[in-house]
């Protein structure tokens, strides 16, 4: 996994051809529902092909992401949802698909979507595949997310000390536990299950 100071670069072992583009936005104004929908607008990414976003609050390392994204191009034969909708729907610990598109992705039926000029702010992820440097910088500016954090804050966000209440959370999204978790560590434990959970 390659890096700059602007964001994520993956390339993969078993899809040489197939790479993608992360950057983290903390904090954001706009509603992110309303960016889902500018991203399902953009040319040939009606079904995500190309560009998603995430809750960032969700992801516990880039290599998170990386595993969720080799998972979706494996399941690509099985799934109507472009890979970089595919890698948000594996990044989350649930297999239940709408649960996660409400829960991960902002649609239709997220808590941001029922939002009106709240004051809510959120943290997501860009996930651009198979894109171009200049089109993935065009798009990111095209949908108000102006400010990536560089890498290092990338991996310190992924990486900050989480509260008890949030260990507890991460617990039940995931499906792992207590044990695992004191055992391997929450990235290791959370990486695990979304390593296997189509699988097992």
């Amino acid at each position: 996994m390659a890096q700059n100071t602007k964001y994520a670069n993956v390339e993969f072992g078993l899809y040489p051809n197939r790479k993608l583009f992360i950057t983290l936005h903390k904090n954001i104004d706009t509603n992110p529902h309303h960016i889902t929908k500018l991203l399902a607008a953009l040319p040939k990414n009606s079904t995500h092909d190309h560009y998603a976003i995430m809750d960032a609050t969700r992801i516990v390392s880039l290599n998170h992401i990386n595993i969720a994204a080799t998972n979706a191009l494996m399941r690509a034969d099985k799934s109507r949802r472009g890979a970089a909708l595919e890698t948000v729907v594996c990044a989350a610990g649930s297999t239940n698909v709408g649960s996660v598109l409400k829960d991960y992705a902002f649609d239709q039926h997220s808590t941001a979507a029922s939002e009106s000029d709240s004051g809510s702010t959120y943290s997501v992820i860009l996930l651009g595949f198979d894109v171009k440097e200049d089109e993935y910088e065009t798009v990111m500016h095209d949908i108000g997310l102006n400010k990536p954090d560089d890498e290092e804050n990338m991996i310190s966000f992924f990486e900050r000390k989480r509260s008890k209440d949030d260990i507890v959370a991460m617990t039940k999204l995931f499906k792992t536990t207590k044990q695992e978790i004191e055992m391997q560590g929450l990235e290791r434990a959370v990486v695990n299950r979304v390593a296997s959970k189509f699988y097992i």
